[in-house]
């Protein structure tokens, strides 16, 4: 059928095709940017065992170069704990533990929240140790 068609026929398919994919693509990033799970209350550092900390750390670890390379996968994100003493006298960070399980076995992984910007309406989560 593909053969039959004239060049400019072909053209115009392909084109819708391609304006369809990017209104696709569009308006998952305008559905993400929303997304309720990844929004914090301003001025209020999310909690180690969040909705925030929960999803950041999964893209983190799932959309990381080593588990592209190595073929890493996350089955299940566990019990978190928070290794400050006190949160209330480093309210501008939080460090915290969690059990990640992999195709690869169970790891303990380290990761840091910290705020992302000076207006305090965003936060950054690193994991400064990686995943072994």
């Amino acid at each position: 059928m593909w053969l039959v068609l004239s060049g400019g026929r072909k053209s115009l398919i392909l084109g819708g095709l391609v304006v369809l994919s990017l209104g696709g693509a569009y308006k998952l990033m305008r559905v993400h940017s929303r997304d309720p799970l990844f929004t914090i209350t301003p001025r209020q550092m999310p909690a180690c065992d969040g909705a925030f900390s929960r999803l950041g750390l999964y893209s983190t670890v799932a959309g990381s170069q080593q588990a592209k390379l190595t073929g890493l996968s996350v089955q299940k994100i566990d019990t978190f704990a928070e290794l400050a003493a006190d949160p209330g006298t480093s309210p501008d960070r939080r460090v915290c533990l969690a059990t990640v399980f992999t195709n690869a076995g169970r790891k303990l992984v380290g990761l840091t929240l910290s705020w992302a910007n000076n207006a305090k309406d965003g936060a950054y989560l690193q994991l400064p140790y990686g995943i072994d």
